[in-house]
This record gives C-alpha cells, structure tokens and sequence, in this order.
C-alpha cells in the first residue's frame, strides 16, 4: 500500500488531484467509506457535479451526512447540485 493511501486512511481525508475531501464527518464504516471515496472519485473523473440523490442511492448516505460533507467541503472547485 502506498504512504499516500496509509496517510489519507489514517487521516480521513482523500486527496483527488489537487483537491483533498474531509470524509470525517460522514463518520463511515470501513467499507461504506471506500465505497463512498470511490463513487466520489467516480464522479470527479466524469463531471464536477456531486448531486445527494446519487450519493444517497449509491453510497447510502443520509441527507444529514450529505450536508456536513456539503458544509465542510463547500470550498471545493466542484459543482453542487441542488435537490
């Protein structure tokens, strides 16, 4: 495993190019938060556009999960859809 991917686990961030996600807040299971990095790693590679009902239907976030990540990383070059 590379330093990289132990520091982001370890910290609960991800690190998508030049952008870093706190997944802290989401307070995810192991497994549910590699599901949820990878959708969003997903959807910054195919469009800039993070939308709560695909999360939701695909991660199994909650709208009160969706908001904090929204809050706390609202200063993100990406668009977020409102729904």
């Amino acid at each position: 495993m590379s330093n990289t991917l132990k520091q982001n686990l370890k910290s609960k961030a991800l690190a998508i190019g030049p952008k870093t996600f706190n997944l802290q807040i989401l307070q995810l299971g192991r497994v549910e938060r590699m599901n949820f990095e990878d959708f969003l790693r997903f959807k910054l590679q195919k469009t800039k556009q993070l939308s709560f009902v695909e999360f939701n239907k695909m991660c199994g976030i909650s709208r009160k999960q969706w908001d904090a990540f929204k809050v706390e990383n609202m200063d993100r070059d990406v668009e977020w859809l409102v729904e």
